[in-house]
């Protein structure tokens, strides 16, 4: 103990005289600038710390001090070469170590803790809507195992980072960050466990309905969208601008119509009391020959909707949205390898209805309507994960 604070103070005391000559810099230039108060802060700062040395040289020398003494003295000597230093830094430097800080926090709680996902489509509707934000907890499978019935998030399987410049490849798989609206990484998909390694999963159309069977049990889901579908359009982007949509890392902000969009639609209730979507007449997709509007029924069946039987391998998941008539998954791309897998979908932490890629463009364009219309007060921190088990028919 007595040599490791010995330690301590010998290495206080270097930094201060290496440094001491940079102190006293920043006592001229406070005095050259007529920041004599300043001036006087630092000087005193400098005199207090070579007091405190001085006292704590003298104590090893006569021994005069225990060793708890010697600790709360060099821990005041700490705390006052620390607070002198902070104090003359620029305030620049200041600033970039601040970020420099804060963006390595964040990087380390978004790789190991926790994800915080933008969701841009509906393949998990009615649970997820487009526009709600999801809390993804990594620890979730750091601790545990994937469950069946569980929403998962994970890196988007159709993505290639050898696609990826050198850089953004970095940042990808070293750093863990992704920023998809730049083109860094791949974006996060939320589907729910429907079969785990080992399980034979097959899906079928009984009735002109599609069901899925796992290892030959036909599976209640009723988790799955009931509601038909609606086509419709949406304009996104902060401005209505040719050459920024040309821009690659600009053309987000320009403007932008997204048709066939499909949302869930409750056809016995008006548009004006949607529960889901606030849908106007304008934007709703006809049928040129008969101006109905187009509807996908949730329970038809599909071509896409009969596959296996298969077993699914070790190190594999097979993943279905809930919303099986709007979800490219493994119905579609295959089994889910485990390494994509990032973390549980917990709880929503907001949501707003809208399609934009920044919520703030949408506060920027209606910004009384933002606040009335567009968030969705009612699923703030809405639950996730309430079905433990898949039940059995």
């Amino acid at each position: 103990m007595a040599s490791l604070l010995q330690w301590r103070f010998e290495s206080l005391e270097r930094k201060f005289l290496n440094n001491k000559k940079r102190f006293l810099i920043a006592v001229q230039e406070q005095s050259d600038q007529g920041n004599l108060k300043e001036a006087r802060v630092i000087e005193k700062a400098i005199a207090n710390i070579e007091e405190k040395i001085s006292i704590l040289r003298g104590a090893y020398q006569n021994n005069s001090l225990n060793s708890l003494q010697r600790f709360f003295r060099i821990r005041a000597l700490s705390r006052a070469y620390r607070d002198l230093n902070e104090g003359i830094k620029p305030w620049l430097q200041q600033l970039v170590e601040t970020v420099v800080i804060v963006g390595t926090v964040v990087i380390v709680l978004q790789k190991f803790f926790f994800t915080h996902y933008n969701v841009p489509t509906g393949s998990a509707e009615p649970n997820i809507l487009v526009g709600d934000r999801i809390w993804g907890n990594k620890l979730a499978y750091r601790i545990s195992d994937v469950k069946r019935g569980d929403l998962v998030v994970f890196d988007n399987p159709l993505y290639d980072t050898r696609g990826a410049g050198s850089i953004s490849r970095f940042m990808q798989e070293k750093l863990g960050i992704t920023i998809p609206l730049l083109g860094i990484g791949p974006d996060a998909w939320v589907k729910r466990v429907v079969g785990l390694p080992g399980d034979v999963i097959e899906g079928r159309i009984e009735d002109g309905k599609s069901v899925v069977y796992r290892n030959g049990e036909k599976l209640y889901e009723p988790y799955k969208n009931p509601f038909p579908l609606i086509a419709v359009k949406k304009h996104v982007g902060l401005i209505d601008n040719d050459f920024l949509k040309m821009v690659p890392l600009l053309s987000w902000i320009g403007g932008e119509t997204k048709e066939w969009l499909r949302f869930t639609y409750d056809p016995e209730k008006s548009l004006e009391q949607q529960p889901f979507y606030s849908i106007k007449e304008k934007e709703i997709l006809r049928n040129m020959y008969t101006g109905e509007p187009f509807l996908y029924l949730a329970e038809v069946g599909e071509s896409h909707d009969q596959f296996g039987p298969m077993r699914i391998p070790e190190g594999k998941y097979w993943m279905m949205g809930d919303n099986r008539k709007n979800s490219m998954d493994c119905r579609v791309w295959g089994f889910l390898d485990e390494s994509k897998i990032q973390g549980r979908a917990s709880f929503i932490t907001f949501s707003i209805d809208s399609v934009e890629p920044l919520f703030l463009f949408e506060l920027l364009k209606h910004p009384i309507d933002f606040w009335i219309k567009k968030i969705r007060w009612s699923r703030f921190g809405r639950s996730l994960h309430p079905f433990k088990e898949l039940p059995k028919t």
